[in-house]
């Protein structure tokens, strides 16, 4: 996580790979782990990574995503 920093605040931020970027400021994606620790708590800048999806992470995500609708249905 990094530190921007403007005239009068300073924000975290993280770099993610698309489509999970989209997937955690949508709120699909609730949890985005790391090998590095952080006290950290609050909002956070999600910077999206350009990196090209494989097949089997777009069918991933069109199963995860069908479960969420089918439960915010239930």
């Amino acid at each position: 996580m990094s530190l921007l920093t403007n005239r009068t605040e300073t924000f975290a931020a993280l770099s993610v790979w698309q489509p999970w970027a989209s997937l955690i400021a949508q709120g699909h994606k609730e949890y985005e782990t790391r090998n590095w620790a952080t006290n950290y708590r609050g909002e956070i800048l999600i910077c999206a990574a350009k990196k090209r999806i494989t097949d089997q992470s777009y069918d991933y995500l069109n199963c995860q995503l069908k479960k969420r609708r089918c439960e915010a249905k239930a």
